[in-house]
C-alpha cells in the first residue's frame, strides 16, 4: 500500500510538471514513466529556459526576478537561505552596473532615457576634448578631466569614476558564487516524494513541496550563470568607455 502511494506522488509530480512546461512553452515533451527526482525536473524545465528563443525584454526581467521560495519545511528552507546572499551580491552588482548611466545622464542634464552612447558623445562636447583616459593596472578605466572644465562635466567624470569603481568592487564579490550555487543545487536535488514522506511530510502535501523545490532549482540555475552575464555587462560599458575617448586628451 505504502509503494502504490508513493507510485501515485511521483505520477502527480510528473503531471505537474508537465503543466508548468506547458504554461511555460506550448509544446509538447515526452516524458519517461516513473519517479522523477528533482535532478531530472531541473534539466527539464533548464532546457525549457535556454533563452534562444527568449526575447532581450523577457531575459532582463527574468534575470530579475532570481526569488527563492520557501517551503515552510524547515529541512528544504535552510539548503534554500543559503542562496539568499549570493543573489543579493548579484544584485547589488547589477544595480551598480545599471546605475552608471544614469548618473551621468542626471549630471549632464539630459533627458532620462538617453542612450549611454549619447551621454558620452554629450560629456565629450561638453569638454571640448579635456578628458584622458586612464586604465589601471587591471584594465579598469576612469577619466581625467583637464583645465577648467565646466562643472557639469566635472561632476560627470566623477560619476562615472564612482560608479565604475563601485561596479567593479561588488563584481570582485562574485567569483564564488557559482561554486556556493552548486552546492545549494546538490543539497536540494536528493529531495524526492519517498524521502520527503520519510521525514514527515504528510503524503498529500509531498507533490506540492516538490513542485517548489523543482521551481526553486530552476531559478539557481540561473542563479549559477548570472555572474557570468553581470561581468559580461560591465566588459560591456567599460569597452564603451575606452572606446569613446581612447582618442581624447
Amino acid at each position: 500500500m505504502r509503494r502504490f502511494a508513493i507510485f501515485t506522488l511521483a505520477l502527480f509530480v510528473t503531471l505537474g510538471m508537465s503543466d508548468i512546461a506547458e504554461a511555460k512553452k506550448d509544446k509538447k515533451k515526452k516524458k519517461k514513466g516513473g519517479e522523477e527526482t528533482t535532478e531530472q525536473m531541473t534539466e527539464a524545465t533548464d532546457s525549457e529556459g535556454s533563452g534562444e528563443e527568449m526575447t532581450e525584454e523577457a531575459a532582463e526581467e527574468e534575470a530579475e526576478e532570481l526569488v527563492i521560495e520557501m517551503t515552510g519545511v524547515a529541512d528544504i528552507d535552510d539548503i534554500f537561505t543559503k542562496a539568499n546572499a549570493p543573489i543579493e551580491s548579484l544584485r547589488d552588482a547589477r544595480m551598480k552596473i545599471e546605475n552608471i548611466s544614469p548618473s551621468l545622464i542626471q549630471a549632464l542634464g539630459l533627458t532620462e532615457g538617453t542612450p549611454f552612447s549619447d551621454a558620452l558623445s554629450d560629456l565629450m562636447e561638453k569638454a571640448e576634448g579635456k578628458i584622458n583616459l586612464a586604465i589601471s593596472e587591471q584594465g579598469v578605466p576612469s577619466l581625467e578631466p583637464g583645465d577648467a572644465v565646466p562643472e557639469n562635466v566635472s561632476s560627470a567624470i566623477d560619476a562615472v569614476n564612482q560608479g565604475v569603481s563601485d561596479a567593479t568592487a561588488a563584481i570582485a564579490e562574485l567569483s564564488e558564487i557559482p561554486a556556493q550555487i552548486q552546492e545549494v543545487i546538490a543539497a536540494a536535488q536528493s529531495f524526492n516524494p519517498k524521502s520527503l514522506i520519510d521525514s514527515g511530510v504528510k503524503p498529500l502535501e509531498a507533490p506540492k513541496l516538490m513542485k517548489t523545490i523543482a521551481s526553486n532549482l530552476k531559478v539557481l540555475g540561473q542563479v549559477k550563470d548570472e555572474p557570468e552575464a553581470v561581468v559580461s555587462a560591465m566588459t560591456q560599458l567599460t569597452d564603451d568607455l575606452k572606446s569613446a575617448f581612447s582618442s581624447e586628451g
